[in-house]
């Protein structure tokens, strides 16, 4: 029955539409037999195109919660929800999930919940209020992932730069500030800031990076971040210092004066010294 319904859509996606009932009638069908029989094929489902009725739909997925276990078709649920743009409840789901406080094995972890809010605008409160609420917990799942929240390549109006600093620096898990480091660069490449408080910020966090390196209790701790947070920059002394040099030859408007203080005080940086 899956296969002859799934078909049916497939004609139809090719450009013989189904009558808009029968649409109606083989996508709920669908719904109901993905839920029993195959939860991975939901989401696709739910996000796409589709006729099933929006409160038919999210009824079929709050009925099929087992409540005493909480297992079930959370995921889906929180899909359904953000595809028609009730952002809140769908994060709320995605929290829940992401917490361990429900079991859904076709969930996507924490990427939805990162995408949804990803996908929001800077320039408007409402939006920053959901992630200020969400991200957090987002950033300790997940640190390197969540961070496509405030460097989304596809926001066209950027996030308030001081805001986003802010947070950062509030909640950032990582001992060298690999997040705050990676946003500044952000505002460099994506939006071209070009003012020096912010150059002269990310300089500095690359010097204080080889400086922790130096001292062995600040390097194991700086070597025990990487390996506990996925997809973190590599934290090795020659890393370090390629990231420093590069932010030295490329970034034009740093305070020198105070780098090369700085840089000297560290010493045997004879490349950096050189840069500067």
């Amino acid at each position: 029955l899956v296969a002859f319904l799934e078909d049916q859509r497939t004609v139809a996606a090719r450009g013989e539409p189904l009558e808009p009932l029968v649409a109606q009638a083989v996508d709920t069908a669908l719904l109901r037999l993905y839920i029993s029989k195959s939860p991975h094929k939901l989401r696709p489902l739910l996000t796409g195109a589709n006729a099933v009725l929006v409160d038919d739909a999210r009824a079929a997925l709050r009925a099929a919660i087992d409540t005493r276990t909480r297992t079930g078709p959370y995921d889906a649920l929180a899909a359904l929800e953000a595809s028609v743009g009730n952002y809140t409840e769908a994060l709320e789901v995605w929290a829940t999930i992401v917490a361990g406080e429900c079991i859904d094995p076709s969930s996507g972890g924490a990427r939805p919940a990162i995408d949804v809010l990803a996908s929001l605008e800077g320039g408007s409160d409402a939006s920053w209020e959901l992630i200020a609420k969400f991200a957090p917990a987002l950033l300790q799942a997940d640190t390197f992932a969540a961070l496509d929240v405030f460097v989304s390549p596809t926001r066209s109006v950027p996030l308030d730069h001081d805001s986003v600093l802010a947070f950062l620096a509030k909640f950032e898990p990582l001992p060298w500030h690999a997040l705050q480091a990676a946003y500044l660069a952000h505002m460099v490449s994506a939006y071209h800031v070009a003012h020096e408080q912010y150059h002269t910020r990310l300089v500095n966090i690359y010097v204080d990076s080889v400086a922790a390196c130096r001292d062995p209790v600040q390097a194991a701790a700086m070597a025990e971040a990487c390996t506990a947070h996925p997809g973190a920059p590599a934290c090795s002394e020659a890393a370090l210092r390629a990231r420093l040099l590069g932010a030295l030859e490329e970034l034009p408007f740093y305070d020198v004066d105070l780098i090369l203080e700085r840089v000297k005080d560290i010493g045997g940086l004879t490349t950096e010294l050189v840069a500067l």
